[in-house]
């Protein structure tokens, strides 16, 4: 990303659980062909569309009524652990609830001060083993544990970039680069939990001019962690500092362009 090119400022709405479940529809109704073992290449042009339900997935649900004690329009991540909700909450911040739907605590506050975030934390992962919360705040990152008591807090400026995504994975932090308006210096980083680098992989798609944006970043999968966006034809599964393809788009006119075009023609997409 051009170092005079300024990251606007917006209060993302997530979206990554329907774009999931949605790739997730589509590997499984789509009609595959593998080209190599292990890599799975879908036509959305031969998809089948029909009716998928939350009980083809799951034999049991259960409904938990948050705490209304605390007041939100709708949680932007929401990690688990097996008794706590940990939720990045769209204003107010990152809150924890436990399995009863009972809120517990804040972790750290929105503000400018030491300790404080300056987004609404909803890019945030955590680290079950050891009860830490890592908020990915702009250039740096802030750790907290699951009472909400500051640990301390890194840069990560010297990388010349915006990320847009954060995953605890292994004793690792991954990075994924934010593509504003078409650049970015990286698809992902790799940093151990001061951070210091381990690995990186370069954005080999030249820039462009749009107004779009850009959505992707990290999931994961039968213990492995994935890499997409909404430009590139390939999903990856990566580790630390090695990665493979999994899932290639076929060629075709499938993507997003890199041009602006019009809202109505979204869904083409």
């Amino acid at each position: 990303m051009p170092a005079n090119r300024k990251m606007p400022y917006h209060c993302r709405i997530s979206c990554r659980t329907g774009l999931l479940m949605s790739l997730i529809f589509l590997i499984i109704l789509s009609c595959k062909s593998r080209k190599e073992p292990g890599v799975i290449t879908i036509n959305p042009l031969n998809l089948t569309e029909r009716e998928v339900r939350l009980s083809d997935f799951t034999d049991d649900m259960t409904y938990i009524p948050v705490d209304n004690e605390i007041l939100f329009q709708h949680p932007n991540r929401i990690e688990t652990t097996e008794e706590l909700f940990i939720m990045a909450t769209f204003p107010t911040g990152v809150k924890v609830f436990d399995r009863k739907g009972k809120f517990r605590n804040r972790i750290g506050a929105r503000g400018r001060g030491p300790g404080e975030y300056h987004t609404s934390g909803s890019d945030f992962t955590i680290d079950r083993n050891n009860g830490l919360i890592y908020i990915l705040d702009r250039k740096n990152i802030i750790v907290y544990n699951f009472r909400g008591l500051f640990i301390k807090e890194f840069s990560i400026e010297e990388f010349d970039s915006y990320f847009t995504d954060i995953q605890f994975q292994d004793g690792k932090i991954y990075l994924a680069g934010f593509r504003e308006m078409g650049f970015a210096k990286y698809d992902w980083l790799v940093i151990d939990t001061l951070g210091n680098l381990i690995a990186k992989k370069k954005n080999h798609v030249p820039g462009f001019l749009t107004g779009l944006g850009a959505r992707g970043g990290f999931f994961l999968s039968n213990a492995n962690l994935h890499y997409w966006n909404n430009y590139n034809d390939t999903i990856f599964v990566i580790h630390e500092d090695d990665h493979y393809p999994l899932i290639f788009i076929e060629q075709g006119d499938f993507r997003e362009p890199t041009e602006d075009y019009p809202l109505e023609d979204f869904l083409k997409y």
